[in-house]
């Protein structure tokens, strides 16, 4: 994989954070692969389906983003280890866990993502080295 596409993902997780225009990352059919653990569907397809997901991921929310731990560059794909720090809506309580994403690309756009809660899973489904 090229720098070009690890610079890409940084850019994608500033704009997420930043709540700018992140879609512009994705392929229009791109996939989101939810965790294992998601109690709603295990994929969303499409920028409508991306945008789907990411308001049910962050409806509990007053604030939510992700910190970048470590890109990795695989051989098929780029894993992402982040942790996501939310404020939970109408409280003043905070949630942080890790949170794990494989970015498999189309070009240079992002065609599908994995998510998982373990950055151990992660690394294991993109095929990278820790």
């Amino acid at each position: 994989m090229s720098a070009n596409r690890l610079e890409l993902i940084e850019e994608l997780n500033r704009a997420f954070n930043a709540r700018q225009d992140w879609t512009r990352f994705y392929d229009d059919e791109a996939e989101l692969h939810t965790p294992p653990e998601w109690l709603d569907q295990s994929v969303y397809r499409g920028l409508e389906g991306l945008r789907e997901v990411l308001r049910l991921w962050t409806e509990s929310f007053d604030e939510y983003q992700w910190s970048q731990e470590r890109l990795i560059d695989g051989p098929d794909a780029v894993v992402g280890l982040y942790h996501q720090r939310g404020q939970i809506k109408g409280v003043d309580s905070w949630i942080e866990q890790p949170i794990g994403c494989v970015y498999r690309f189309r070009g240079d756009k992002v065609s599908r993502l994995d998510v998982f809660f373990s950055w151990e899973a992660a690394i294991e489904a993109g095929g990278a080295s820790a």
